[in-house]
């Protein structure tokens, strides 16, 4: 009876882990040392093939999606700590070796959010415009109770737009996000199947959540690669470098570095720079 039940019990721990689910997609390319790129609101993980093209010789990547995301089902509640707490669950269950983690815009604040839950976990962390206080990047006085009624107002409107008006708001968004044409379709092929309700919690939660007040618990090097080509002059240049820095001046080992040719997707605009800004950082020492 005794090793009937060890039996039984091996079995259904089996299952329970083979049943083991997760709100994102993940596909997995390359091999080496992991590193898990995470992309930005709306967006797939396709957004990171040219990323992925230069690194999967050293590294295995493990590209997601985000739930709601392209066609990845959404989910309900809470979105933004329900995507943390998977995909710490899905680094220990895969049992990755501290991997780098890329993130941009909504997929960059996500960097932070897992450094401070479990500041030991990862390695090298690399933010893509991504900042831990979205709404405090224009407006340093803005809080996150402060921003509430704006956060409710937009996210009104984006759960009840007609599919056509959602569609073509993510359209124009993205125009003033990417310089190239060719890459503002391959984007907004992909976003246009987006969840309506995911996005609108997604940035709603974004605008009123202040993840500044534990960057002082991440102990992984940090890099925050800021784009600004609407800054133009030294005087604009030299308030927007101080803008970003502010957002990570409490993080041990943070770095800002600033790209003035880039719109907010920095790996399609320029990515001569950020294919050796990325390498440079992930190598160093």
């Amino acid at each position: 009876m005794r090793a009937h039940a060890v039996v039984t019990a091996c079995l259904l721990a089996s299952c329970t882990a083979f049943a083991q689910t997760y709100s994102f997609n993940v596909k997995v390319v390359g091999h080496g040392k992991p590193v898990i790129l995470i992309p930005g609101l709306t967006c797939t993980g396709e957004v990171w093939d040219g990323t992925v093209g230069q690194l999967k010789a050293k590294y295995q990547c493990h590209i997601l999606t985000l739930p709601g995301f392209g066609t990845q089902p959404p989910i309900s509640g809470p979105y933004l700590s329900h995507v943390r707490d998977d995909i710490i669950a899905y680094a220990k269950a895969k049992k990755l070796d501290h991997p780098a983690v890329i993130g941009h815009s909504l997929g960059g604040f996500m960097v932070y959010y897992l450094a401070e839950k479990e500041p030991t976990l990862w390695g090298r962390l690399v933010c893509v415009d991504g900042v831990p206080f979205l709404s405090a990047l224009s407006n340093p006085n803005a809080t996150a109770e402060g921003m509430q009624p704006i956060a409710d107002g937009v996210k009104k409107q984006l759960a009840t737009a007609t599919a056509e008006q959602f569609k073509a708001s993510l359209v124009a968004s993205l125009k003033q996000q990417i310089t190239d044409q060719k890459n503002i379709d391959a984007v907004s092929a992909s976003c246009s199947a987006s969840n309506q309700a995911d996005t609108a919690e997604a940035i709603s939660e974004m605008l009123t959540t202040d993840a500044r007040g534990q960057e002082g618990s991440i102990k992984s090097p940090l890099l925050l690669i800021g784009a600004a080509q609407f800054a133009t002059t030294d005087d604009m240049k030299k308030t927007v470098s101080a803008s970003y820095q502010s957002q990570i001046k409490d993080i041990p080992n943070g770095k800002l570095v600033m790209d003035w040719k880039a719109r907010h997707f920095v790996m399609l605009d320029d990515a001569e720079f950020f294919y050796k800004t990325l390498q440079d950082f992930l190598e160093a020492k």
